[in-house]
């Protein structure tokens, strides 16, 4: 008898508390219930979790969310000091959606190992330090991309966000003029309709080294400096 009752009980325990894998309607998704040791873990809908005190699904408190955890988690916040902003607010089903203030930029941060952490960088502006020489803003500075300058307001960008001529050969020739004390601007050659030009001063050819690349620009300079000397 005593074997018996117990049997009973654990029998009733067993159906009070193991739950088979079940998908009960909820106002964002399935809400499954299913076992894990030692005891029943009830999911429930994102927004929700589970309240012990009252075995019940609650909506999650003012600056919390839940999307598919069994807690709610603080919601994210900017940083104004790192210049972020708020891009679209917390709710209670998904975190705070962070991005740059104006003339910043959102890329992966090189100094953390985690690929998920990002930092604001200021947007490249053209004309400016490095990109003294490409002075066309082909692509603005967006959310997720940086600006993309170059040498001529003929030029589009390509699919790896480099500048290209519009049937996509890479580099792009642009013209460099004579800069040295006094002298007058020449040309060389005939590349893409480019015209030859005279000497420049002290008779110093320009030759097709004086052609500043896109992506070079300090090269081409050095080696019109080299020629001069």
């Amino acid at each position: 008898m005593p074997l018996l009752k117990m049997l009973l009980i654990l029998i009733i325990y067993l159906a009070n508390n193991h739950v088979t894998s079940a998908a009960i309607d909820g106002p964002c998704h399935h809400c499954v219930h299913r076992t894990q040791e030692p005891h029943v873990t009830r999911l429930c809908p994102a927004g929700h979790y589970w309240d012990n005190t009252t075995n019940n699904c609650r909506q999650c408190e003012h600056d919390t969310y839940l999307k598919d955890d069994y807690t709610c988690d603080h919601c994210d916040v900017p940083d104004e000091y790192f210049h972020e902003k708020t891009i679209k607010p917390c709710n209670i089903t998904s975190n705070t959606l962070i991005g740059c203030e104006e003339g910043y930029f959102r890329t992966l941060d090189p100094g953390l190992s985690c690929d998920c952490q990002w930092i604001c960088r200021p947007c490249d502006i053209c004309g400016v330090s490095s990109n003294m020489f490409l002075n066309y803003e082909t692509r603005p500075c967006t959310l997720f991309s940086n600006t993309v300058c170059c040498g001529s307001r003929d030029l589009v960008v390509d699919g790896d966000g480099n500048c290209a001529s519009p049937d996509g050969s890479f580099p792009y020739p642009a013209r460099l003029p004579d800069v040295s004390p006094g002298g007058r601007a020449s040309t060389v050659g005939t590349v893409g309709g480019v015209t030859d030009g005279g000497p420049a001063r002290n008779g110093a050819s320009i030759t097709m080294s004086s052609f500043i690349f896109i992506a070079q620009p300090q090269i081409a300079l050095r080696r019109i400096i080299s020629a001069r000397t």
